[in-house]
């Protein structure tokens, strides 16, 4: 066969400008974080962390400098054909990629086939997709870019003259009425779901050898072609394309895919010679989003992407995506497949391969059709630099902990380091002392770790925090099969909540009960089930965790009455029907069984026979399975059941794939991962094979739940306290003093506490009291005016200071900051930053600043805010306070700033205080009597 590619060739002029890297207006950053990390000569890696009032977003751009001799970009394909995905990370790892981003959307529904244009070393190996709606970016090699539609135009031409048109080539058809071409690159398997009575031309250096049957696939050979047709198609084929006939494949494009060295479909074009152009295709809502494009001088590819679907980046709509690409300086620019495909690869100093940089929305990698990747020919040369790391960079006093290097060269190629030759130091040498790579810690501060080889040095921050006060392990209960392993983190906290990963080989490990062996923190489990505790303990504090080995079966349902089951069918002309069994027929155990008889003879496409629990089948506990005893007809049907979780989320379980057996059999179908507890809507049998059609019956008993062994809850330790330094049993004279309380009625009419409370207030002359929960300015008043003194609320930015002290009451209604505006956030991070001489800080909340029901609903805005809190409390060396309502009351500690919790008690309780009192510049507390 003579495959003639004509190049119908459509010139495009591609106008480049330039672009900043601005996508928020200032006045609305709140928070931003920024950094370019170099991946080779030519190559990098920028990534920008933006929380605005619309939320936080996170953005990954690869500038690749294509006029770089040593750079170079080129399609990513699966090793085993365009039909097949395959995880972006296998892709770049096989063809050596240092960067790379996922492709075209692709078809699904069993085929991994991209949608689009397929063009890799000058050759195009899949051709456009018919849609009008969906676009192609290309590179020329003269490293000039297009972005645009590609239409295709292809025949087939027998010996005799007679032709027939090609629909595509490498691309799954719908009904095959057009001829559809195959070779190497598709895979090893032509589609096997082609229309009943399709023929397939098999081809050898533009011969036809032969003539077969296309259902099921057929075997592609290399160095052959197959034809494939249905209908009219097939009829051309057989009258046609006999075996011994020449014939010849004529395809073109639209413009000519001979301009470009690579080039690959996608969704819409987002921008065209540095403007915003009308969507022909679009993915509507807030998403991940994957582009590829150029600058507007040529100079630089652009493969950018956004997280979304998660707290850390809510993703963007198709309109903000172009709007962003635009602002970064993309001149030209093509919508990528989105969405749990959107994945990001770069080589990191020191690595020898790329490595996802990005947060997948689906959290694993997902298998994707193409991808585009960044090569570098930089030569190798010698070591210029070393990257430093370690499993955590805290220590405790006393504690060890291993070091690594990686070393790269002036091109950012790893090179291998003999790490016997590394000279290792700590600075200041008072943190501790080095042997090899392992440091011992010896006294609390901050300093670095040091790593040399010949002139090259590689260095890494660290700090040894203050003598351990409690540890803190994980899981901190744990559930295994008999003979597995697993592994566990304990971490170690001193008094201010600073914390430290603790080697499990500087620990001392204890098991409790029968459950097994541990040695540095690994657990192997026993044969047999039992339940127990593994303890960790560093000098006089422990941890432990709970762990349970084997299961115990749960007995659901007996099948003893048919109250609240009924009977369901697929499609109507099914017959089904429930019934009790007794002996004679087969009953398992007691003394009935559900009996299900079907009839798949009626109806068409999938049939299915439902046992129906009318209101759900409630599954107690956190089972791990479901089991089933089942007397198969041996009519090969699929069972399954159908549940639904708490949340409302329904999953099917696979019970069997085939119901091919006779006689009694016990199912065990996994549970899924879901929230607890689960309800059993449904069992039922299901044939999605419409030419299997037939009748039978199955029988269903004892129905258990198998769940792990119940947690010997007495073998658990409570977590030590923090100490509480603050706290003083008495008031201390003098000073300024304010109170703090977590909520206060509507009304002080009729309530007991009021009175001795003000006379507290007066004998202990107290300034002003701080009220956790909003209160509105006619409640505030009544109540200032019954207690004789100024009252404070929280739902309101304010600031003032006292002695040393700086308090601040915050507005966080709804578990943010944000309230939809950024001016709060702003106020209080400028106003932080410009404190110098303060030694207290006071920050009063209605909600904590810890994700829970109590506190925030944004996780990073949380973290956002301690970490503000933090970095104030070590620039003054300052005592960061702050004060929330709570279910319980008490002091928590983090990295120096102390969290307090006052407990919310009802209307007509007499409320418990915190009394404060700053005075020669220290501040302490003690609860309020009266």
């Amino acid at each position: 066969m003579r495959k003639k590619w004509l190049a119908l060739i459509t010139v495009l002029l591609v106008v480049l400008t330039s672009g900043s890297f601005v996508w928020a207006q200032g006045a609305d950053i709140i928070y931003r974080e920024s950094s370019v990390e170099p991946v080779a000569p030519g190559v990098t890696y920028e990534t920008t962390w933006q929380f605005t009032p619309a939320g936080w977003l996170k953005l990954h751009v690869i500038r690749a400098d294509i006029t770089k001799a040593t750079v170079d970009t080129d399609l990513l394909l699966s090793a085993k054909g365009l039909n097949v995905t395959e995880r972006l990370s296998e892709m770049a790892a096989g063809a050596g990629a240092v960067a790379a981003i996922n492709g075209d959307f692709f078809f699904g529904r069993g085929s991994g086939a991209p949608l689009g244009l397929v063009v890799k070393d000058k050759e195009m190996l899949s051709t456009p997709s018919p849609r009008k709606d969906l676009a192609v970016f290309g590179l020329r090699p003269d490293g000039s870019a297009a972005v645009g539609s590609f239409s295709f135009q292809g025949q087939v031409t027998a010996g005799d003259g007679m032709s027939f048109p090609l629909a595509a080539w490498n691309k799954p058809g719908d009904s095959y009425s057009e001829l559809y071409g195959f070779d190497a690159s598709w895979g090893t398997t032509t589609p096997t779901n082609v229309p009943e009575g399709s023929l397939a031309a098999i081809i050898r250096n533009g011969m036809v050898s032969e003539l077969v049957p296309a259902a099921g696939g057929v075997t592609i050979v290399p160095e052959t072609q197959i034809l494939v047709g249905a209908g009219a198609a097939a009829d051309f084929i057989n009258s046609y394309l006999t075996p011994g006939k020449q014939i010849e494949v004529s395809v073109s494009t639209e413009p000519s895919w001979q301009e470009f060295a690579w080039a690959l479909g996608g969704g819409s074009v987002l921008i065209k010679d540095g403007k915003i152009v009308p969507f022909t295709h679009e993915v509507k809502g807030a998403s991940p989003r994957s582009a590829v494009g150029v600058t507007s001088d040529g100079r630089q590819l652009i493969l950018a992407a956004v997280d979304g679907r998660q707290e850390e980046s809510k993703g963007l709509t198709q309109a903000e995506w172009a709007a962003l690409l635009l602002k970064i300086g993309t001149y030209q620019a093509l919508n990528l497949d989105g969405g749990g495909s959107t994945t990001v690869l770069a080589r990191l100093p020191g690595e020898n391969s790329s490595m996802i940089v990005n947060k997948p929305s689906d959290i694993r990698e997902r298998p994707i059709s193409n991808g585009i990747g960044v090569f570098s020919r930089a030569p190798q040369g010698e070591l210029a630099g070393l990257v430093v790391s370690t499993a955590d960079t805290h220590l405790v006093p006393n504690g060890t902990r291993l070091f690594t290097v990686k070393g790269y060269d002036i091109n950012y190629n790893p090179v291998p380091v003999d790490e016997t030759k590394i000279n290792w130091r700590v600075e200041p040498a008072s943190l501790g002392t080095m042997q090899g790579n392992m440091l011992t810690a010896s006294s609390s501060g901050k300093g670095t770790v040091v790593a040399s080889y010949g002139s090259v040095e590689g260095k890494l921050d660290i700090e040894v925090i203050g003598p351990t006060v409690r540890l803190d392990i994980a899981p901190k209960q744990l559930v295994l099969a008999p003979n597995t392993e697993a592994a566990l983190t304990v971490y170690a906290y001193d008094s201010i909540g600073r914390k430290a990963l603790l080697r499990a080989e500087d620990l001392t490990w204890q098991v409790l009960g029968e459950i097994g062996t541990v040695q540095d923190g690994k657990i192997k489990a026993g044969p047999a089930a039992a339940v127990g505790a593994v303890e960790a303990q560093w000098g006089q504090v422990a941890a432990r965790s709970l762990v349970t080995t084997g299961t115990q079966d749960i007995p659901l349902l007996y099948f003893e009455a048919l109250h609240g089951i009924s009977s369901a069918v697929y499609p109507a002309e099914v017959k089904g029907n429930i019934s009790l069994a007794q002996m004679p027929e087969p009953v398992y155990d007691r003394n009935h069984s559900l009996r299900l008889d079907y009839d798949f003879t009626g109806g068409s496409g999938t049939k299915a026979a439902y046992v129906v629990f009318d209101l759900g089948l409630a599954l107690p506990g956190q089972a791990d399975a479901l089991s089933l005893m089942v007397h198969g007809d041996g009519q090969g049907h699929w069972l399954r059941a159908l549940l639904v979780d708490k949340n409302g989320r329904e999953f099917t379980v696979d019970l069997a794939r085939q119901v091919d057996w006779t006689g009694w059999r016990k199912l065990d179908a996994k549970l899924p991962t879901g929230a607890y507890p689960y309800t059993l809507k449904r069992i039922y049998l299901v044939e999605p094979d419409a030419s299997k059609q037939g009748t039978g019956t199955i029988y269903l008993d004892n129905m258990a739940l198998t769940s792990p062994l119940p947690f010997d809850e007495e073998l658990a330790l409570a977590p030590k306290p923090f100490p509480d330094t603050e706290y003083t049993g008495a008031a201390i004279a003098g000073g300024t003093k304010f109170l703090v309380m977590s909520s206060l009625p509507e009304q002080p009419e009729n309530l007991k506490w009021v009175a001795p409370l003000k006379t507290a207030i007066q004998e202990n002359k107290v300034a002003y009291l701080v009220c956790l929960n909003p209160l509105s300015q006619p409640t505030k008043e009544v109540w200032e005016e019954a207690l004789g003194l100024p009252i404070k609320t929280v739902g309101v930015s304010n600031r003032w200071d006292e002695d040393t002290a700086v308090l601040y009451t915050l507005n966080a209604a709804g578990g943010t900051l944000v309230q939809g505006n950024a001016k709060d956030w702003l106020w209080l991070q400028e106003d932080l930053a410009g404190l110098t001489d303060k030694k207290q800080i006071f920050v009063f909340l209605e909600r904590q600043p810890f994700v829970s029901e109590e506190g925030f609903s944004s996780r990073p805005e949380a973290d956002l805010l301690r970490r503000r809190l933090r970095e104030t409390g070590e620039r003054l060396d300052a005592l960061v306070w702050t004060f929330s309502p709570s279910s319980a009351s008490g002091v928590n500690w983090e990295d120096g700033v102390r969290y307090q919790r006052l407990q919310r008690l009802a209307a007509d309780e007499a409320p418990r205080l915190a009394l404060v009192t700053i005075k020669d510049g220290k501040a302490t507390y003690t609860g309020l009597k009266y």
